[in-house]
């Protein structure tokens, strides 16, 4: 069902003949997206063997991009995530620490094509290959090792764009809908993921981005 509907938002894209002006040939385009996410936890049971356990993320990212054609753009994007986990337990008046740090920076390409509803809303149809530098430290107490790898990947998915101006707009992508082929290489094992989309938390499936649109 997912596919159909890819398909059909492809074929509406392709087809649209509607300009609305912020899409036509020549506009520059800028966006930017930050998401933040953490929980942190504290035990006190059994008496006198506190733990707890830290976990924080963050994942930056910027677009540029041009309009070669009315309703099309070509552009790329850069992006990184930094992911602390951090566990900390005490027993017998020793504390014993234990955590991971991920970091990966990627660069991706992408082609977006528009389709205007409105002179506000507009859909878009984003495809975009993806290249990842990709690095992994574990440390224990005063231990530390780490390890370094690359992913290469494909992404298809569908967009809704809302201009509260000419030049400024607020995107999201609908990842609900999305479809993706990665492959990852780290820590001596290599692995091919299919990503149809589908995910557990509902704030996933949509992310809000600022854009804006120069002429």
């Amino acid at each position: 069902m997912k596919r159909i509907i890819l398909v059909t938002l492809l074929c509406m894209t392709g087809l649209s003949v509607k300009v609305c002006g912020q899409l036509q040939k020549g506009t520059k385009h800028w966006a930017g997206t930050v998401n933040l996410t953490g929980i942190h936890t504290h035990r006190k049971d059994p008496p006198g063997a506190p733990s707890g356990s830290s976990y924080f993320a963050v994942y930056p990212s910027v677009q540029a991009g041009w309009f070669t054609r009315n309703n099309r753009m070509i552009g790329v994007g850069l992006g990184s995530s930094l992911y602390f986990l951090h566990n900390k337990s005490e027993l017998a008046s020793q504390t014993y620490r234990a955590g991971l740090n991920n970091l990966s920076l990627s660069l991706s390409p992408f082609i977006r094509q528009y389709k205007s509803l409105s002179a506000k809303w507009a859909l878009f149809l984003h495809s975009n290959a993806n290249f990842s530098y990709l690095r992994v430290t574990n440390f224990q107490d005063s231990v530390k090792d780490f390890d370094t790898g690359y992913s290469v990947g494909l992404q298809v998915n569908p967009g809704i764009s809302y201009w509260f101006s000419s030049r400024f707009a607020l995107e999201s992508d609908v990842n609900l809908l999305s479809l993706g082929l990665k492959y990852q290489h780290l820590q001596d094992v290599n692995s091919v993921n299919f990503n149809s989309g589908i995910t557990t938390g509902l704030s996933n499936y949509f992310l809000l981005r600022a854009s804006w649109y120069l002429q």
